[in-house]
């Protein structure tokens, strides 16, 4: 008997959302005693069903919860989808400015390289100075 009164006010809240919904008869600015004299004229009507109206509202509650259910799986989906998306652009566009990275440095070094060369020919004929730690680091180097 529990468990009849228990359902039976769950098929009533259940039953209340989808009318509320659809008609909009018992609306959230009534006063609580209020609010609770249209829920329990709404459990009466509910308790006047049929089995077969009863069934028909578990079949109308069923299919908008897994239509809910369906809209949250797709929504989560696309979200996921749309994230992969952003991650796999986000490492191409990272790959491609490493690549960048890397020609320039390699630019940069190969520039530095001359510019020690010119460094160390010129260190041949002259004196390293103290001014220039470099062109001492180059003679230790060839030596």
């Amino acid at each position: 008997m529990k468990t009849l009164i228990i359902s039976l006010f769950i098929l009533a809240n259940l039953y209340n959302t989808i009318s509320l919904i659809a008609s909009n008869d018992i609306p959230n600015r009534l006063t609580p005693d209020k609010r609770s004299d249209a829920i329990a004229n709404k459990l009466k009507e509910v308790c006047k069903l049929t089995p077969e109206q009863r069934t028909y509202v578990w079949d109308v509650i069923y299919k908008r919860e897994k239509q809910k259910d369906l809209d949250r799986e797709k929504f989560h989906k696309n979200l996921t989808a749309a994230t992969n998306a952003k991650n796999k652009r986000n490492q191409t566009a990272n790959e491609e400015l490493k690549t960048i990275m890397d020609t320039t440095q390699f630019k940069a070094y190969e520039k530095w390289l001359k510019e020690i060369k010119k460094k160390r020919e010129t260190a041949k004929t002259e004196t390293p100075s103290k001014e220039d730690p470099d062109l001492i680091f180059i003679q230790m180097d060839d030596e």
